[in-house]
């Protein structure tokens, strides 16, 4: 007998906020079938395998995707929603500000284990020596993806964006707390 297992809808989390009461609102994605051979070039097949490991190992930390605009990371995130034995949630880059605030731990004790996804994430990437109002938003992603309310709710953390790596804030790119780090490029003619 061969038992099927049915597969997964393809959908994620929406982060919302209303009245200040902050939830997760779930929404079907249309379905992505990638390649990954022929869609992100050699070589990518075993850092999507390292990240699905470490997603479904329930293990919190910072996963870092970046590259230049069009070359497929908003797919790559819809195809892992239909992957991953985690719940996506997306925050949109206009709430990233409810990272930071109070509430957003209650969100977090009611919806553990979370991958936390945010696009566009540059303005709460950039190096907080270039003095650019973000520290908060440092520090909350930090906290969030290798600190102890990271820790104690199994929180991970997916970032896209397309600054160049010497723009990162340091502490973000840390050994044990950065899972995966991988650029997107242009894909060879071959």
């Amino acid at each position: 007998d061969k038992k099927f297992k049915k597969e997964k809808k393809q959908e994620i989390g929406i982060v919302a906020v209303s009245g200040g009461h902050i939830s997760l609102k779930t929404c079907a994605l249309d379905p992505v079938s990638i390649d990954l051979d022929v869609n992100y070039g050699e070589g990518f097949k075993e850092v999507h395998e390292s990240i699905i490991d470490k997603l479904n190992e329930r293990k919190n930390g910072l996963y870092i995707l970046r590259g230049i605009p069009g070359s497929g990371k908003s797919s790559y995130i819809k195809f892992l929603s239909k992957l991953s034995e985690r719940k996506l949630a997306y925050i949109p880059v206009s709430m990233i500000d409810s990272l930071v605030q109070p509430n957003f731990s209650n969100f977090l004790l009611d919806n553990k284990n979370l991958v936390l996804v945010i696009e566009d994430a540059e303005k709460a990437v950039v190096s907080r020596n270039n003095k650019t109002g973000n520290e908060a938003w440092v520090s909350a992603i930090l906290n969030l993806s290798d600190g102890i309310l990271g820790s104690l709710l199994n929180t991970s953390i997916i970032l896209t964006f397309n600054t160049q790596e010497s723009e990162i804030d340091s502490a973000l790119l840390r050994k044990g707390r950065l899972l995966v780090d991988h650029e997107f490029d242009i894909l060879t003619v071959k």
